[in-house]
């Protein structure tokens, strides 16, 4: 999520920027036309459903996390769901989120733990923020947390230094108990592609798996086009890291002639394959979702199911404008998916938070198609 905050409307801060095409980013558009500053336009109507999602059904549930204007993590988004490595039997789950009344721009990282995975403790204080004067000083958001062999937390995030020209990079922080966090010398670690690469404007998002001896980390590119597609990078030790390239992009996805591209990847190992799910950012950046799957056996070359997973709620649902950034983990034989959501009236309301949902492990693919051109 990227805001400046420069002015206000009736006592409410009012949003009058934003960059960065990411799985939330269109909250600060979504809250800029609710206070009635946006001058671009935006279809009013219920969202179309799309095709239909594969398994997992919204049903009536509410958010886990809800948006609550008092708090200092009051817009809560881009979830990262681990096992308690302490208790083993817990979840720990790690997000970016804004102030609930906007007074501040910065996004920071909290810390939430549950027993199972839809009742959560919040702390009101962040884990980890921005640094002054550092190459993440404008924000800290998009965590990914993994737990390495010796029990010690490795989060990789993203980052930016100027808030009029968002172009983030990817860092990380490590800990011994998910709490204390400390930043190492040597960020970032994934930096901007070189001019026409997919990653020229901005790296992002990051996914990371420790397979074997070797790091993969997925991240979101952003072109100097504003395109989105999916990138992979590997590691000996998760700090020195050398791209891969493209291994994703939009195409069966396509929804809108005006979609921008895929995003949020999250993805995990299930003892043969890895999958992948990640996000549609469609209508010019405005709508995230439906959230899609595809499997991969080395972490290069997806074949993407032919049907969506997750679809935007209809109507008045909490995730009819956007359904994003999902965290899964894999337990036994099931899935446990966690994931971002908003709606909002355009007008005065605003329904923001974190959701989740299970299904059995099932897995329908087509044949893979090569990545768009750099």
């Amino acid at each position: 999520m990227s805001y400046i905050v420069s002015s206000q409307h009736d006592g409410i801060p009012v949003l009058l920027f934003f960059t960065g095409w990411k799985g939330w980013a269109a909250l600060a558009l979504l809250i800029s036309l609710i206070y009635g500053i946006y001058t671009g336009t935006l279809n009013a109507e219920t969202p179309a459903p799309g095709r239909a999602a594969a398994g997992w059904v919204h049903g009536s549930l509410r958010p886990v996390l809800e948006s609550n204007q008092t708090t200092v993590d009051g817009i809560p988004g881009d979830p990262s769901v681990i096992k308690d490595p302490t208790s083993g039997s817990g979840y720990v789950m790690y997000y970016g989120a804004a102030k609930g009344d906007f007074s501040d721009p910065l996004i920071r990282i909290f810390r939430a733990t549950s027993k199972d995975g839809m009742q959560w403790t919040r702390s009101d204080r962040p884990v980890l923020e921005p640094t002054p004067g550092a190459w993440d000083t404008t924000n800290t958001e998009t965590p990914c947390v993994i737990v390495l062999p010796d029990k010690s937390l490795r989060m990789y995030y993203s980052g930016a230094v100027d808030p009029k020209d968002e172009r983030f990079q990817v860092g990380y922080a490590i800990s011994k108990n998910g709490i204390t966090w400390t930043k190492p010398a040597n960020n970032p670690v994934i930096v901007r592609g070189a001019s026409g690469s997919f990653d020229s404007y901005s790296a992002m998002d990051p996914s990371v798996v420790l397979k074997g001896d070797t790091y993969y980390m997925w991240y979101m590119g952003i072109s100097d086009a504003m395109k989105t597609a999916i990138g992979l990078a590997k590691s000996p030790d998760g700090m020195r890291w050398t791209k891969v390239g493209l291994v994703l992009s939009l195409e069966s996805e396509r929804q809108d002639p005006n979609d921008i591209g895929v995003t949020n990847p999250n993805v995990v190992w299930n003892g043969k394959s890895f999958e992948m799910f990640y996000t549609l950012l469609g209508a010019d950046g405005t709508t995230a979702g439906p959230i899609f799957h595809a499997v991969s056996d080395d972490g290069e070359h997806w074949k993407k199911d032919a049907e969506p997973v997750l679809g935007r709620g209809m109507g008045g649902h909490w995730t009819s404008r956007t359904v994003s950034s999902p965290s899964v983990l894999i337990e036994g034989d099931k899935l446990l998916m966690w994931y971002a959501g908003m709606h909002t009236d355009g007008k005065s309301f605003l329904d923001a938070g974190i959701g989740y949902l299970s299904k059995p492990l099932i897995s329908t693919t087509q044949s893979p198609k090569p990545p768009a051109p750099k």
